[in-house]
């Protein structure tokens, strides 16, 4: 190598170290930007790809493109379309020729090379490519590779391309499924990995070779290589049975062999150099013997030293500055990015101060987005939801974690850094994307300027921060049919309230918080949230499950209480409660004091408390005493500056900082009131709690009034209607549940389809011998599930009021099967069961109104008014007798 080029990549090197990568300065004639890069005849140049920019495009920009694409050395600028290109291959008289743009800068430099801490990434890279699924994902956040995407991969394409490779294997091994276009995002046909491939087949492999991070980026090509074989598409396996011609990799593995000399290497690359005629990747990987000979060339490359023991820091620092919480012009900015295939939903914000630090001379700020990508339409993309393969309805588009996201204005392009959420356990949330702004900016267009046909354009404002920010704060799951819960959640709120927890919020799914949570000054209560969201594939999601959208409720939850909380606990529903048997009241604050203060998050353990159930008029911690005795991490609870996403159990922190455990029960835990919504499983409770050990919480017993203001409207409908009172039979309709509403025929079109999809659904899911009947041993499996993710998978009875774990552990499972079998064959068929379903509803609803009714009419201290309103009759005593 010349002299001069070794200066240049040095200077190169050590230019790129910084905590910003300097862009260039500004530029708009090639004349101007002669020092920056040159122009030159280039005899059929190599495309790596065309990105088409929303912005006015100078040369300037389309370099920083270039250097920003993997294996890019040259580009052109056609109006707004920027191309770039990794090779001249002049082949002969008949070679068409270019003017193109050349950046001086070799695309097989690494100047991470230089640098111990990369020199360790690098040693935890080559270690990473020799697994696969968790422990691959899992080494991959402890060595802080978790940017799938990073401004700094310009430092060392080749380090770049080995880093979002490896996130391709974890990706794929981890995932369930047998067919390789469902799990291999190299698969995905708007994903040709196309810097890569070029990467790999246009650079010489002489230069390619000579750093360490060229081992992991071939080793784990090689698994790919390998698992695409094994895996099954439409009855196949997916690997091409014999070479073509300029496609040989087992004649080009044994001139690998046979010596690693510049020629031995060049002759080796030619000859798989048509591998890939549709420039794609997955071309190449495909080929008969490409593992192998990916594996000689890992073989070849050098190995990292090991040079420490800690975990490595990012490639990148954040910014110090204290997060401010940013506003979006709503609370989930949406746009569709590709027609019909893809669209983008901004959930959430923040802002950094990144001090005296300037790129382009100016003052600049970190910008953090919590951004969901969803896939429009059914992809047979399998989803980490309850452990098993299932149609990906609510999780981000796996591919679209692989996109190169650009932060645009006017004048101003910035690669965004993309967190892998292929890192968290799935359900996979919204990703994290990062970039730098001018200080200033109160707008940016986001865009993958190769694949989208549209830019995600968004406001960004200050929220305004309370003069002392909340000391603890809550986010629990969404929540639905709240009116029938309603004393239950004022219970829970005004215990937690007790505790220390400031401020709240909660999500409900179907606007049932709005009557009697809207005006709380300590809730912000976001209704109706999949319609907040704007998509219909999610809203489809939801009716499937409603614990479909938790993932992404929880993680904005937490990102919208940056800079405006110190502490966010994941309390997921109101049978759960932080619990602290030492210090009662002040247990969050001792909680505070106990936790490792290094830990940005942490896991709480709970235990679960049912069985015999006390005073009814008693809150949950004082009705039921006995427990379990096991203990299991349930709950979260995390510093919001530092979280990235969170998950049922989980909230996970920017890496290298890692999740803790907190193992005090005494001090915090979690007392989860599994069978306060009725008896859930056999779980058997065998410990009591003595009586003061809550006696501080559980105060005087209120008044007893119904539990549910459901059965209360129902009752006092029926009197309405002989009086006309047209307002409240309405309301009273909305208070019931949906199959009542369906059974007694006064349910909208809409809504009797979805009832009687959930119905549909779970006949299928229980007839597991596919007779289409339910056998009394099916229909028990069904009613009572077993284990936790069973449970959830039923949730979506739960949605609709249908509650039938409960009812049969009230009498049995025999009982309730006999008194819907119409024709006592034993046997349910699909209508036996629907109707059935339906009539269990309504008898239950009409039930617990008579009794509810005839209670609370003998307590009522009768005015004037209502008697001459009723004709001298007590409506409510009225409603009852009709009931």
């Amino acid at each position: 190598m010349e002299r001069s080029t070794c200066l240049r990549l040095l200077l190169f090197a050590i230019g790129c170290s910084a905590d910003f990568v300097a862009q260039p300065p500004t530029c708009q004639s090639e004349g101007q930007c002669s020092s920056l890069f040159s122009v030159r005849a280039c005899g059929s140049p190599s495309l790596i790809e065309e990105a088409l920019v929303p912005v006015t495009m100078t040369l300037e920009l389309c370099a920083e493109v270039c250097r920003q694409t993997i294996s890019c050395r040259f580009f052109t600028l056609d109006g707004q379309t920027c191309r770039s290109f990794s090779a001249c291959k002049d082949t002969g008289e008949s070679t068409e020729v270019h003017d193109v743009h050349e950046l001086p800068l070799n695309p097989a430099r690494c100047g991470w090379d230089f640098e111990a801490e990369r020199q360790e990434q690098a040693h935890l890279a080559q270690v990473a490519a020799t697994l696969e699924g968790g422990a691959l994902q899992q080494l991959l956040a402890d060595a802080s590779l978790h940017h799938v995407q990073a401004p700094h991969f310009a430092d060392c394409p080749v380090g770049g391309a080995a880093i979002r490779v490896l996130h391709v294997w974890a990706a794929s091994s981890y995932h369930h499924g047998w067919k390789a276009s469902v799990a291999f995002a190299t698969e995905a046909p708007e994903l040709p990995f196309a810097p890569e491939l070029r990467l790999l087949l246009d650079v010489p492999w002489v230069s390619l070779g000579q750093t360490p991070w060229a081992k992991p980026f071939f080793q784990t090509l090689a698994q790919i290589a390998v698992a695409l074989c094994r895996r099954l598409e439409n009855g196949r396996r997916p690997c091409l049975s014999k070479a073509r011609p300029h496609c040989d990799p087992p004649r080009a593995l044994r001139r690998v062999k046979r010596g690693r000399s510049k020629e031995d290497l060049g002759e080796a690359q030619r000859l798989i150099s048509q591998c890939a005629p549709g420039n794609r990747l997955s071309e190449l990987l495909r080929a008969k013997g490409i593992s192998g000979l990916l594996h000689r060339l890992a073989q070849l490359a050098p190995d990292a030293p090991e040079t420490s023991k800690d975990s490595p820091q990012p490639l990148w620092a954040p910014c110090q500055g204290e997060a401010q919480a940013l506003r979006l012009s709503s609370l989930a900015v949406r746009q569709e990015i590709i027609h019909k295939e893809l669209a983008a939903i901004a959930l959430a914000a923040s802002g950094r101060s990144c001090g005296v630090h300037r790129v382009h001379g100016q003052r600049v700020r970190q910008v953090d987005l919590l951004v969901f990508v969803e896939r429009l339409h059914a992809s047979e993309q399998v989803s980490g939801f309850f452990n098993e393969i299932t149609e990906n309805r609510c999780e981000m588009d796996v591919f679209s974690h692989f996109h190169r996201v650009y932060c645009i204005q006017p004048g101003w392009l910035h690669l965004a850094f993309v967190t892998s959420g292929l890192l968290i356990h799935p359900p996979y949330g919204p990703g994290t994307w990062s970039c730098f702004l001018p200080e200033k900016a109160s707008e940016v267009q986001l865009i993958d300027p190769v694949l989208w046909q549209r830019p995600l354009q968004l406001n960004l404002g200050f929220v305004d921060v309370p003069v002392k920010r909340y000391r603890f704060t809550a986010c629990p799951q969404p929540f639905y049919r709240l009116q029938t819960n309603q004393q239950l959640v004022q219970d829970w709120l005004e215990y937690h309230r007790s505790m220390g927890i400031e401020h709240w919020t909660i999500y409900d799914l179907d606007g049932t918080g709005a009557e009697f949570l809207s005006n709380l000054p300590d809730v912000q209560l976001i209704s109706h949230y999949p319609d907040v969201l704007g998509s219909p594939r999610l809203g489809e999601g939801n009716r499937w499950n409603p614990i479909c959208l938790e993932a992404i409720a929880l993680t904005q939850c937490f990102w919208r209480y940056r800079g405006r909380a110190e502490m966010v606990f994941s309390i997921k529903s109101f049978d759960e409660f932080l619990v602290s048997v030492k210090h009662q009241q002040a247990g969050l604050v001792r909680f505070l004091e106990l936790a490792p203060s290094s830990a940005p998050s942490v896991r709480l353990p709970a235990v679960n408390y049912g069985g015999p159930m006390g005073d009814p008029s008693l809150p949950l911690v004082g009705r039921f005493r006995w427990h379990t005795g096991k203990l299991y991490w349930h709950l979260a609870a995390g510093r919001p500056e530092q979280i990235l996403s969170v998950n049922t159990t989980s909230a996970w922190p920017e890496p290298p900082a890692q999740m803790a455990n907190f193992f005090h029960p005494d001090d915090l835990r979690v007392n989860h009131y599994v069978d306060a919504l009725g008896p859930r499983g056999s779980q058997v409770f065998k410990h009591e709690d003595p009586p003061e050990v809550l006696a501080w919480a559980v105060g005087r017993p209120r008044e007893t009034s119904a539990e549910s203001m459901l059965g209360r409207l129902v009752a006092d409908s029926l009197h309405s209607w002989r009086l006309g009172d047209l307002e409240l039979i309405n309301r009273s309709i909305l208070r019931m549940s949906p199959p009542s509403r369906v059974a007694l025929a006064v349910a909208p079109a809409a809504e009797e389809q979805e009832v009687m999809k959930v119905l549909q659904d779970g006949f299928h899911t229980g007839d597991a011998d596919r007779d289409g009947l339910l056998a009394l041993d099916e229909f028990e499996k069904l009613a009572l599930p077993s284990g936790w993710d069973a449970h959830l998978r039923r949730r979506n009875f739960h949605y609709i009021g249908l509650f039938l774990h409960a009812w049969v552990a009230e009498s049995s499972a025999q009982s309730i099967l006999e008194e819907i079998d119409q024709d006592e064959d034993e046997m349910l068929s699909f209508d036996e069961w629907s109707q059935g379903m339906l009539w269990l509803c309504r008898r239950r609803d009409l039930m617990a109104a008579a009794q509810d009714l005839l209670s609370w009419s003998k307590r009522k201290p009768w005015k004037q008014e209502d008697l001459a309103r009723t004709s001298g009759a007590p409506r409510w005593e009225e409603g009852a007798r009709h009931l």
